[in-house]
């Protein structure tokens, strides 16, 4: 009788201990979906930020470029065509 009460506590233990490694296995099943979905949203997020971070600068580098040549004075080759040619009637 009680290598049979014994047989049955190991059965139910045995059953208690599948159904624990089951689940567990099952949680980092999720997890590791979970954590390949966020990982696909932190690569798409950088890539947008370092998109526009390169548009930042291009932007700077244009309207440095722009300022430059707004800033540019005229050389004297330039005053000296301006004031020489002939009048337009």
């Amino acid at each position: 009788m009680e290598y049979l009460i014994a047989l049955i506590g190991g059965l139910i233990g045995m059953l208690f201990y599948q159904n624990v490694k089951r689940r567990s296995a099952e949680a980092l099943l999720e997890n590791t979906a979970t954590k390949e979905k966020l990982l696909a949203k932190d690569r798409e997020a950088l890539k947008h930020e370092a998109t526009l971070e390169l548009e930042d600068k291009l932007r700077a580098n244009v309207e440095a470029e722009r300022k430059r040549k707004d800033d540019k004075d005229p050389s004297v080759e330039e005053l000296t065509d301006f004031f020489n040619r002939p009048p337009s009637n």
